[in-house]
């Protein structure tokens, strides 16, 4: 009765079925779930856990869910002995039930006992639906018995055998031994009738069961197959033909009636009389002990039985978290899964005590040289360690959470930042499963937080080689327009050219992507950008045709690309059903054609809208300069709904808050001087951002990499003083038009640069790749100046009342400072090293509300302005002052300062007196 003795050929899969072909039809293959029998587990790399692994292989793409009745292993082998039968299928009614990929029904497989539990879920519970139920070994009609069960849970069968042989239907036993509750005693029938709590039960036997037996032979009724399998020679199971509903005649135990000839079946019972008309009862005589076949067997007999697909794939999976009113009323927060979190960080020490500062000789890199190798290798991060800092995140004033692509990477390469797919429908093993995802975005949902995935659909991995003008494979070629390159091999797991794709592993899936007419074939991109007078958006062009360095490009522009469209907007319509994410930040925009990206954008929204997301995000990364991006963005939603405001825009931020640029440069790009003003000036279309994953066309450096404090012996104090700049950094794109992005470990102040990639994207949690070039410590420190002034900043943003509202939709208008009464009133051009003011405006039921903030752009000098505000909010009439609502110089214990008096020229000017410390910054209303 257990498979520790299972005999298991393995052998390479055939992978002769597929998901995709379904999927392009709103199709998926059923999942599967799998139960186990007595004394084994749900996870026996040697039973259960190879079972699993053979249906992935022959059924590439389906999700296999195995029963676990416990937190752990050893649990789910205690309790396969010695919980109650009605207490395991109640709890695994939950456990199905609470589980999003099973949403849409399922084909289930029961081993030994575990085929009459899963008939019981049939029978009581069912919902989400069985489709085929497959009982191989399963006492079906209870056991008289228990002659044999070797392996490594021979003490519990003892135990077992004991308390069979004392007293099986003692109300101790059948309530403490789950074996009990399915003892079919033949020479005492009265006695199994009336005290045996669950197999007369489920077999509808009429002097028990009245209230439920209508139910519970509907039910088992509505599966499209009920498959029965008897091992013939098996010598654990008494009788044997139990499995196939066979059981001894009353008063006797020699003779065994079949299914055919008992009451059971004769009068319907159960409805197997009608299953077996129908040709949906079907019976299986395997030849062999219990539980003991051939993978071959079970391939070519129970695997078709698996192979069916579910009606609705893009139907979500249950209810779907609405989309938000209004974007501009988030905080985005960027982070690579790989690099945030494993959950383990209450095993590590943290890197900052607030007393004593950083500790960075402590934690140090030993190897300076081995750290910065371990940046480009994969550091562990998870899924669900992203899913354990949720209430970090809220509690810095996070709202959004984007998240670098999470879809299967090659096993081959270090692609750690998830760009280079290899796998379309699976998540990477590396951060987890389809179930962890999911499970992260309802957690985040019920802590009030959206989430964002980031898809490409411009590229794939290295998935194959080309072949050079040897004939030899290459990773990569020169650019060429034509002819197409031809595809000399497939990468294999192991990274070596192979002409045939046998493994999960190899090449490149779903099967349909396995095509050489999916790639343009061109060859690696050398001109990123456009020559003087050529039109960006010529299909044409290199950057829209070639491959992303050795990522290999999806055809988008060629003969035949709204084929390969159609499949990939197909596998991002499944994820969306498959996470309930509420929006999709999309790479490599600039590298799509523009009518596919309008095709792409279409039908996404569509799609969302639905199924009920009326407001799902699609925002593109877009470098080559406003024109282009004025391409992409497009307001009738036809397009992107916004685009990260890269290029130029970050450098400005950067300029101005450090007090090296002229701030106006920062401000005139929300007016008609620029090019994108118009769409900067709404502050929908535009995602602000100041440190970021790729740097695309600055230095490789984080904000805090390059500090412009002033020099001083005092190394406390510059410390202090790059704390408040990188906060207030923040604070300016939270109080500023458009939808604010805070890049992970910005708000640690992290300070990565390097001649690469990898030098902005250090590990947060603690891996061999720590931030200030440490390892083994940890960064989520609540407590840390930055993250205190960006949480305290970001409430007063998120507050529901008429100044937060103001800051998120208002308008917005630089104000004129003087920095001496008298003086000149200047706009922000005057402002480099002094502070710099600007309000954000909204009309309500007062008649409008004024939010002014203040910061002063030098880092070595405190200063003094004269600050203008609107003199119609601020009536001459009594005493008009303004309320700090954020000062980030104030001590968390200190009592709130006095209003700020609201002060009068003689033209009618209004204006107030403000003081701020180096980098300071100050919110008033």
């Amino acid at each position: 009765v257990c498979l520790t003795s299972l005999c298991w050929t393995m052998r390479k899969a055939a992978l002769v079925w597929l998901l995709f072909a379904a999927l392009a039809c709103g199709e998926v293959l059923r999942p599967t779930v799998l139960w186990h029998g007595m004394g084994d587990s749900c996870c026996n790399p040697l039973s259960l856990g190879s079972i699993k692994r053979e249906i992935e292989a022959q059924l590439p793409g389906i999700f296999v869910y195995s029963i676990k009745i416990g937190s752990s292993d050893v649990d789910d082998i205690y309790n396969s002995f010695f919980m109650n039968a009605n207490d395991q299928v109640d709890y695994v009614c939950k456990a199905l039930q609470a589980e999003p990929s099973l949403a849409h029904g399922f084909n289930a497989i029961g081993f030994s006992q575990g085929g009459q539990f899963l008939r019981a879920y049939v029978e009581r519970c069912n919902d989400p639906p069985i489709y085929n139920l497959i009982s191989l070994g399963g006492q079906q009609q209870g056991v008289f018995g228990l002659p044999n069960c070797p392996g490594d849970q021979s003490q519990f069968c003892e135990i077992v055998r004991e308390a069979l042989n004392y007293g099986a239907y003692l109300p101790f036993v059948q309530n403490h031994l789950a074996q009990a509750d399915y003892w079919h005693d033949p020479l005492n029938v009265d006695l199994y009738l009336n005290h045996c709590v669950f197999l007369p039960d489920i077999n509808n036997e009429p002097a028990v069961n009245g209230t439920n037996a209508a139910r519970y032979k509907k039910n088992l009724m509505s599966l499209n197959a009920l498959v029965l399998g008897q091992f013939d020679n098996d010598t654990m199971v008494e009788p044997k033909e139990s499995e196939l509903f066979g059981f001894y005649a009353d008063g006797q135990d020699e003779e065994v009636v079949a299914l055919r000839d008992t009451p059971l079946y004769t009068q319907d019972w159960l409805g197997l009389q009608a299953l077996d008309k129908s040709g949906r009862l079907v019976e299986l005589h395997i030849p062999g002990e219990h539980l003991q076949f051939t993978t071959a067997w079970f391939d070519q007999t129970i695997v078709p039985y698996l192979n069916n697909t579910v009606d609705g794939l893009l139907t979500p999976r249950g209810p779907v978290q609405p989309s938000p009113a209004d974007w501009r009323d988030q905080v985005l927060y960027f982070l690579l899964p790989d690099r945030f979190s494993d959950a383990q960080e209450h095993a590590r020490p943290a890197y900052d005590s607030p007393a004593g500062g950083p500790r960075r000789s402590v934690f140090a890199a030993a190897d300076e040289r081995a750290w910065r190798e371990e940046g480009a290798r994969f550091q562990g991060g998870t899924l669900r360690g992203v899913e354990s800092k949720l209430p970090y995140l809220r509690r810095l004033g996070v709202t959004t959470l984007w998240i670098a692509p999470v879809f299967k990477q090659r096993p081959d390469l270090q692609t750690y930042h998830g760009y280079g797919i290899q796998d379309f429908l699976e998540v990477e093993p590396r951060f987890g499963t389809r179930r962890d995802l999911r499970s992260l975005v309802d957690a985040a949902h019920r802590l009030g937080l959206y989430v964002l995935l980031d898809v490409v659909y411009n590229h794939s991995g290295n998935n194959f080689f080309y072949k050079d003008g040897s004939g030899q494979p290459a990773d990569t070629l020169p650019y060429r327009f034509s002819p197409p390159y031809e595809i000399a091999a497939w990468r294999s797991a192991k990274g070596l050219p192979v002409g045939t794709i046998e493994t999960r592993d190899d090449g490149v899936w779903p099967r349909e992507f396995q095509q050489e007419w999916c790639y343009t074939r061109a060859g690696e991109i050398s001109h990123w950008d456009c020559a003087p007078g050529q039109d960006w958006a010529n299909p044409a062009n290199e950057w829209l045709r070639g491959d992303f360095f050795d990522l290999k490009d999806m055809k988008l522009c060629d003969d035949g690309w709204q084929g390969v469209l159609e499949l990939l907007i197909k596998v991002y319509q499944y994820w969306i059903a498959v996470s309930d994410c509420d929006g999709m930040r999309i790479d490599s925009v600039k590298h799509v054609p523009l009518e596919a990206s309008r095709r792409f954008c279409g039908a996404i929204h569509e799609y969302a809208e639905s199924i009920g997301k009326h407001n799902f995000l699609l925002l593109g990364e877009i470098t080559g300069g406003p024109q282009v991006v004025k391409g992409y963005l497009e307001l009738y939603g036809r397009n992107l709904d916004a685009a990260l405001d890269l290029g130029e825009a970050p450098q400005r931020l950067i300029d101005f808050t450090k007090g090296t640029g002229n701030p106006s440069a920062f401000f005139d790009q929300f007016t008609g001087h620029s090019e994108l003003g118009t769409h900067r000036e709404i502050g929908r279309y535009h995602v602000s951002v100041l440190d970021d994953h790729d740097m695309v066309g600055r230095q490789r450096a984080r904000f805090s990499a390059v500090s412009a404090e002033a020099a001083t012996a005092d190394s406390a104090t510059a410390t202090a003083r790059r704390y408040a700049q990188v906060a207030h950094a923040v604070v300016i794109q939270l109080t500023t038009l458009g939808i604010p992005c805070i890049y992970y470990g910005t708000e640690q102040a992290f300070d990565g640069s390097g001649d690469g990639d990898r030098f902005v994207r250090e590990c947060m949690f603690g891996g061999r790749f720590g931030a200030f070039r440490t390892t083994g410590c940890h960064f989520f420190d609540e407590r840390h100046p930055t993250y205190t002034r960006i949480a305290a900043a970001a409430a007063v943003v998120h507050a529901r009342d008429a100044a937060g509202n103001a800051l998120r939709r208002g308008r917005q208008y630089p104000r004129e400072t003087r920095v001496e009464a008298g003086g000149p009133w200047r706009g922000p051009d005057a402002g480099q090293g002094q502070i710099v003011a600007w309000s954000r405006i909204s009309a309500d039921a007062s008649g409008g509300t004024e939010v002014l903030v203040a910061y002063n752009t030098s880092a070595s000098t405190a200063r003094h302005a004269d600050v203008t505000v609107d003199a119609s909010l601020h009536k001459p009439q009594g005493a008009a002052a303004m309320r700090v609502l954020y000062d980030g110089d104030a001590k968390g214990d200190a009592p709130p300062p006095p209003p700020f008096a609201v002060n009068r020229e003689a033209d009618g000017r209004a204006w107030l007196a403000v003081d701020l410390p180096p980098c300071g910054l100050i919110i008033l209303s």
